[in-house]
């Protein structure tokens, strides 16, 4: 089972945003399954996939997004 973390990238600082989002899996040696970005001219949404429910806990509360179908 895959759970999937979404979250949404300022439009105006998406490299920057990007950056601080490797340099976490990085740092905290969390791999990812799946990584899709979806551009509008607002924002760039972001669903990342863990195999590892607790890893895709810290990483939505890190970066103020959720994990998708779990309550």
């Amino acid at each position: 089972m895959l759970y999937t973390v979404q979250i949404r990238v300022d439009g105006d600082n998406v490299a920057a945003e990007m950056s601080e989002i490797w340099e976490w899996l990085e740092r905290k040696q969390v791999k990812t399954e799946v990584f899709r970005y979806r551009m509008t001219a607002e924002d760039v949404r972001l669903r990342i996939e863990f195999k590892v429910l607790s890893e895709a806990s810290a990483f939505a509360e890190a970066f103020a997004g959720s994990v998708l179908g779990v309550s």
